[in-house]
């Protein structure tokens, strides 16, 4: 018999299959972070849904709150940006609070 056509040895004792060794190379990393947070288990399953919150409700919201700040606009977008470059490379913030005066002076609200 040809040493070639021999069938490959067994592995070795130990040897992790290929989805394991997947599923431990993405795990680690996750439980360094736990473990530089001092997150025990119990405390990881409680940030579940606290994350899903943030992902959900917050960013959400953040956004409805920069449209809110922004200048209405004809255009695509329909309303403007609030961080713009300057010419001379300064970052320039332009917030339109308009719309909260008018909150505020109106007596019907």
């Amino acid at each position: 018999m040809n040493p070639a056509d021999a069938a490959p040895p067994p592995a070795e004792r130990g040897a992790t299959p290929r989805p394991a060794r997947l599923v431990v190379s993405i795990l680690r990393p996750l439980a360094a972070m736990a473990r530089l947070l001092h997150l025990n288990g119990r405390s990881a399953v409680i940030a579940v849904p606290y994350l899903w919150l943030f992902v959900f409700f917050l960013i959400p919201f953040v956004i409805v709150l920069k449209i809110s700040l922004a200048e209405a606009m004809i255009a695509q977008p329909p309303f403007s940006s609030l961080l713009s470059w300057a010419e001379d490379g300064y970052l320039t913030i332009k917030l339109n609070v308009s719309n909260y005066l008018f909150l505020l002076e109106d007596n019907l609200y």
